[in-house]
């Protein structure tokens, strides 16, 4: 059995554009985010009455998320690095945890990365600045109000 190093051409599985990749993570913990508050939502509401009621999500966390994901994908071509994958694994394990509020730290955590990593790009700046600023700023009264209610039940 020989042992060799691994060439770029054996990582061809990871050949993505690294805006591709952020792009992909954000879409996937926003949707993740919102999950919880949907199924909410439909267990307090009729399904009817839910959907009127924008299945009690905030208007502005939508908009903030949709053009964040619209500037991100408009951010400069880079490769994906080793560390961009790894930060991608982080990010898929963290938003497995069954509460909505660790998806909300882990997509504000992931844009914190990406603003630093991509500092020289206006658009993924704009990007991880608009995630990180408007949904963390929503969600993190959720948590505080959470654990108020818990206090006082």
């Amino acid at each position: 059995m020989t042992s060799r190093n691994l060439s770029m051409t054996d990582l061809e599985l990871f050949n993505i554009p690294r805006h591709q990749l952020m792009v992909e993570l954000y879409v996937v913990g926003v949707v993740n985010g919102l999950a919880a508050g949907v199924w909410q939502a439909l267990h307090r509401q009729s399904p009817v009455e839910a959907a009127l009621n924008l299945f009690d999500v905030n208007v502005v966390v939508l908009f903030a998320a949709a053009v964040g994901i619209s500037l991100a994908w408009r951010s400069c071509d880079r490769i994906t690095r080793s560390t961009d994958l790894m930060v991608a694994v982080l990010f898929a394990v963290m938003i497995t945890v069954p509460d909505s509020r660790v998806s909300w730290i882990a997509l504000s955590l992931l844009a914190l990365y990406n603003m630093m990593c991509g500092r020289r790009c206006a658009y993924t700046v704009a990007a991880g600045s608009v995630l990180v600023g408007h949904l963390s700023r929503d969600r993190p009264f959720c948590l505080q109000n959470s654990m108020i209610n818990q206090h006082d039940g």
